[in-house]
Parts: C-alpha cells; structure tokens; sequence
C-alpha cells in the first residue's frame, strides 16, 4: 500500500494519486520536516501499522509514468539484501 502526503498546495491529491498509482493521498499543511511527517502517519496509523514501513522525501529520483510502486520495489531489491 502506498500512502503519499502532499504539501505542496498548488497541486490536489486528486492529480498525484493516478499520476503516482498510490492508494491514498493525504494533504498536510508545509509546516516542518519529513521527520514531522513521518511522525504523523506513526501517530495516525499507530493502532493498525504495517511491519514494515518505507518513509522517503519527495523528489526522488528515478520515478517514472510506472508510479512509485515499481521505483520502491527497484530501491529496495538494490539496496538491501538477505
């Protein structure tokens, strides 16, 4: 499941969810860092959390039309291993 939160006000959640193929997509005002943002998915989602959780910045490199799916899975097939 991808989750994006967006704080960038010039662009909705409507026109990043398919351009992304996220699941969801959250607008949060642009106070703070990632940290504070990755601190607010903790606390939102703390009664349900996944086991594994990726947080990263925005402007990655790399996303292509494909989403932030197949980049996330390419990124983590490259940078851990067994």
């Amino acid at each position: 499941r991808i989750i994006v939160y967006n704080k960038n006000p010039n662009v909705t959640d409507e026109q990043l969810k398919p351009k992304l193929n996220a699941d969801l997509v959250k607008t949060l005002p642009n106070l703070g860092r990632e940290g504070a943002t990755y601190l607010t998915h903790i606390i939102d989602h703390y009664d349900h959390l996944s086991d594994h959780i990726l947080f990263s910045q925005a402007g990655v490199e790399g996303i292509t039309g494909t989403g932030l799916a197949s980049w996330f899975q390419n990124r983590l097939e490259k940078q851990f291993n067994d």
